[in-house]
């Protein structure tokens, strides 16, 4: 008895060892490949929770480049492209309410779970590996990292946002995303400004303001293209699938309906068939009952081509938003464990993602 307890205790010791010696493996592992941290500090002070090393997570981390670019200027982003996504806090908010950013000075986006501890060492090399763009400072991934860890590419995506202090346009087509871990790289395309609904589609350089929220997905348009979204583009997901999906702001059916004016307002049916409909829904089955003006109501104004047509002169016809597809049929980020780079077209840094 006494022999076969020694045996098993011995067997507990080598297994305990061995459990020690693969988490040391794992440490050295992540060191190598986060980079090591260096004692000369390049990036700044974090925003959010307190690591073990003293420093914070979830947040961006302002780095500055070698040979700063431009006078100061304040770098706000504005807080309506959302809360809080998964453990990390959305960049936008804590830029603005942090301090004055210098343009050229490159926004490290540190998603949550990542320490400085870790992500320093990628800091550092990417002020050696880039000089920074004068656009940089602007523009900055936002913390939603649960869709570059996605392994599909109709469901991978990552987001940018614009600072609302830019004062100018800029054209990111041909700007390029670089991962760190596959070293590949992939262009931004071109976009449909006012798609239509049939025919080809006129596509233009992007162009991105102040405020705006680009949607860059890895998958193939559902709709055949990249395009800014405005108050109708809701129509499209009726039938197409988008991830995340499009907003369905478009015009409420019954007040269309009361400015239209070509159905007499004594068509209960009408009204009662109007009055149930959702907003960005194209009715697929119109009672045989109704009238030929209210037949021509439901196919020709509560219709995307009837909304675009109605309201591409109102000022609030674009939103914020631009979605841009990159047309892979496999996903392009690594999972985990990474770091995305956005270049300009003159390969010079914009900003990056640190995400475990």
């Amino acid at each position: 008895m006494n022999q076969t307890s020694t045996i098993i205790t011995v067997c507990l010791f080598f297994a305990l060892v061995a459990g020690i010696i693969v988490i040391y493996q794992e440490e050295i592992r992540k060191m190598e490949f986060f980079g090591r941290l260096q004692t000369s500090p390049v990036a700044g002070v974090a925003i959010g929770e307190t690591t073990r090393d003293g420093n914070r997570a979830g947040n961006p981390v302002v780095v500055k480049p070698i040979q700063p670019i431009g006078s100061v200027a304040v770098s706000s982003f504005s807080s309506s492209h959302g809360g809080r996504f998964g453990n990390g806090r959305i960049v936008d908010s804590n830029v603005r309410d942090r301090k004055e950013v210098t343009p050229g000075t490159v926004l490290h986006t540190i998603a949550g779970g990542v320490s400085d501890y870790y992500a320093r060492g990628f800091l550092e090399e990417a002020a050696q590996l880039y000089d920074p763009s004068p656009h940089a400072g602007f523009i900055a991934f936002l913390d939603r990292t649960s869709g570059v860890k996605e392994s599909r590419s109709d469901r991978e995506y990552f987001v940018l946002v614009v600072s609302s202090a830019l004062a100018a346009p800029i054209t990111i087509t041909d700007w390029k995303v670089f991962d760190r871990h596959k070293k590949t790289s992939h262009k931004l395309p071109k976009g449909v400004k006012v798609p239509g609904t049939e025919g080809t589609q006129r596509q233009i350089p992007v162009k991105i303001e102040a405020g705006d929220k680009i949607i860059v997905s890895s998958g193939r348009s559902p709709i055949g293209f990249s395009f800014h979204v405005n108050k109708c583009s809701g129509y499209r997901s009726q039938f197409k699938n988008f991830v995340p999906t499009v907003k369905t702001n478009c015009p409420d059916p019954l007040e269309e309906f009361i400015a239209d004016g070509t159905v007499p307002y004594t068509d209960n049916e009408c009204y009662k068939t109007v009055d149930r409909m959702r907003r960005c829904t194209v009715i697929t089955h119109i009672p045989a009952i109704v009238t030929n003006e209210c037949r021509d109501f439901l196919e020709n104004v509560v219709t995307e081509r009837g909304c675009v047509s109605l309201h591409r002169n109102d000022p609030d016809f674009f939103t914020r938003e631009w979605r841009l597809f990159l047309e892979s049929r496999k996903d392009l980020w690594k999972n985990e464990n990474n770091i995305l780079y956005l270049l300009d077209d003159e390969n010079r840094m914009v900003a990056t993602l640190v995400y475990r």
